[in-house]
């Protein structure tokens, strides 16, 4: 057990196994061969002590190899390469759109042609067609990072939430997001890249009538759980992003979910869905965040030397962490009264 920690750790530096036999070994250095050779000569070999200095200061100013690195911004991007799904608006687009200000090689992944933010490399696909993602794999040799952006918000009580609505939430939230990664992992794996996933603040904290939602969001936080740790051997860093409420267009798209529901089953929640939706509504129009921060974020993740494992960003989304901490009942009453005044 512990020599498979110690490779594991090893492995997440880039450090090969072999160097630990050489640790403790000190430079020797060793002048018997030159002073018999300057035998008779009158020529002395200077102490070590004397010149040593002047050697590493020239080699530290004329051959240490990092003195040969670009290390100006543009070198530092120069053939970078991200794919974001979910690219033709909100999260995804903005985040599409600051890579290409950062100099990156941008591909936006969209459902329709023509879709994708200008100045990026279009593909198209759906991430719940695997024949789709895999054709768009073959396009891409080598990848520095994966955003896996894609996602929908299907909204109905659980109650009245047809169980092939559950299936699809969950087929593009998650499955999807894998079926991405699977296709994409062996270009990641040749830059040692970096993989983030869009998840959201309902992955920990599950509001009423968003279950299906959160019910994907909780499951992509398992995901990034599992795959850090999975990944961890080839250098590939996994992230999770968890927005809050955001200004997005993924909470102003049609509700197929609840427009089925016969209206007189809709009655049986109807007051409290109404105050839900407004209140939703208008905390998307007024006080939602940017999408300029979660942009933030991913930029963060993606490039730091430092990333972090996961991401909360919003106001809101620190706010419900914190009342997710509380005792159930307590955290369920706190809710009830700013969801519905009750």
């Amino acid at each position: 057990a512990v020599n498979g920690v110690r490779k594991a750790l090893l492995a997440d530096f880039g450090i090969p196994d072999e160097v630990l036999g050489h640790i403790g070994l000190t430079a020797q250095f060793d002048t018997r061969d030159t002073e018999r050779a300057l035998a008779g000569s009158g020529i002395a070999v200077p102490p070590l002590e004397s010149y040593a200095a002047k050697l590493w200061d020239y080699w530290e100013r004329n051959l240490d190899p990092d003195l040969f690195k670009d290390r100006s911004f543009e070198g530092a991007v120069n053939g970078k390469t991200v794919l974001i799904t979910g690219a033709s608006s909100g999260i995804g687009e903005a985040t599409a759109r600051r890579f290409l200000e950062r100099g990156w090689t941008v591909y936006a992944s969209v459902r329709r042609a023509g879709d994708a933010p200008a100045g990026t490399d279009e593909l198209v696909f759906d991430v719940s067609d695997p024949v789709g993602i895999g054709h768009a794999a073959t396009k891409v040799e080598r990848l520095d990072a994966l955003v896996d952006n894609a996602g929908i918000a299907v909204a109905a009580p659980l109650e009245l939430l047809p169980p092939e609505e559950l299936t699809r939430q969950l087929d593009v939230n998650v499955v999807g997001q894998l079926r991405v990664l699977q296709a994409f992992l062996p270009a990641l794996r040749l830059s040692r890249g970096r993989v983030v996933l869009m998840g959201s603040i309902a992955g920990r904290s599950a509001l009423p009538f968003l279950g299906a939602y959160a019910m994907s969001k909780f499951a992509l936080e398992a995901m990034a759980d599992a795959l850090r740790i999975e990944l961890a051997p080839w250098g590939i860093h996994v992230a999770i992003v968890e927005p809050g409420t955001i200004a997005t267009p993924i909470w102003s798209k049609p509700q197929q979910a609840v427009d089925a529901i016969p209206p007189e089953l809709v009655e049986l929640y109807g007051e409290r869905m109404s105050r839900f939706r407004k209140l939703a509504a208008d905390r998307s129009a007024g006080a939602a965040a940017p999408v300029s921060t979660v942009a933030d974020a991913v930029e963060h993740a993606v490039t730091s030397p430092k990333p972090k494992s996961r991401y909360l960003v919003g106001p809101d989304a620190k706010r419900r962490a914190r009342v997710q901490r509380l005792p159930d009942r307590l955290r369920d009453r706190v809710l009830a009264r700013f969801l519905f005044g009750t």
